[in-house]
C-alpha cells in the first residue's frame, strides 16, 4: 500500500509521464490519469473526459494506492477500455436488431477493434513486456 505522496513521487520519476509546472501546482499525466500536488494537498484526476477533469472515484484512488502510479494507470486504463467496449457491444446488438445500418455497425466494429489494440496494448504492458 502506497501513500499519495509516494505515488506522487513515482509519478514525477517516471520517464513515460508527462511533467507540468504551473504557478500553483506540479502534475504528472500518463494514460489518462493525472496527479497533481497543491501547497495543501495532492489530487489525482481522470483527464479522459472532453469537457473537464473528474477526481478519481474512492474505488480508483484504491486502485492507484495498492498498485503505485503506473500499474495503477495500466489498471485503470484497463477498466475504461472494458466499460468502453461493454457499451459499443450493446450498441452494436441494439443496431443489428433494429435498423441494421451497415455503415453504423461497420463504425461500431471499428471502434471495437480500435479499443481492443489499446486494451491488449496496456494488458501487455501490465504484464511486465513492456515494464521499463
Amino acid at each position: 500500500m502506497y501513500t499519495l505522496a509516494e505515488i506522487f513521487d513515482q509519478a514525477m520519476d517516471d520517464g513515460k509521464s508527462v511533467k507540468i509546472n504551473h504557478n500553483k501546482s506540479l502534475s504528472a499525466l500518463s494514460n489518462g490519469s493525472k496527479i497533481s500536488k497543491f501547497e495543501d494537498c495532492i489530487q489525482i484526476l481522470d483527464v479522459t473526459g472532453l469537457e473537464y477533469y473528474k477526481e478519481f472515484t474512492d474505488d480508483q484512488y484504491r486502485v492507484m494506492l495498492e498498485n503505485g502510479w503506473r500499474d495503477g494507470c495500466y489498471m485503470i486504463s484497463i477498466e475504461k477500455c472494458k466499460a468502453k467496449l461493454e457499451l459499443i457491444e450493446n450498441s452494436i446488438r441494439e443496431e443489428v436488431n433494429s435498423r441494421r445500418n451497415d455503415k453504423h455497425i461497420q463504425h461500431l466494429k471499428s471502434r471495437r477493434e480500435n479499443i481492443l489494440k489499446r486494451f491488449t496494448k496496456i494488458k501487455s504492458k501490465l504484464n511486465g513486456k513492456e515494464h521499463v
